[in-house]
């Protein structure tokens, strides 16, 4: 079982997340209910791939993806 914080930018909490066995940032979008195309995941201020592995008790940020004309 792996343990993440999770800092929402776009709604202003903090959460906690659990996932059985290994997962990714992909599962911890879709875990939110958002899309990768909906949002970046950064950890330590660096944006991450969707098929990057989580850390254990590690905290990541999800902040909407900005666009527009």
């Amino acid at each position: 079982m792996v343990k993440v914080r999770v800092k929402l930018i776009r709604e202003r909490k903090d959460v906690e997340l659990e996932f059985k066995g290994k997962a990714k940032v992909k599962d911890l979008i879709h875990k939110l209910g958002y899309t990768v195309e909906d949002v970046v995941v950064l950890k330590n201020g660096e944006p991450l791939v969707e098929d990057e592995v989580l850390e254990e008790n590690a905290e990541y940020v999800v902040m909407p993806v900005a666009s527009g004309g």
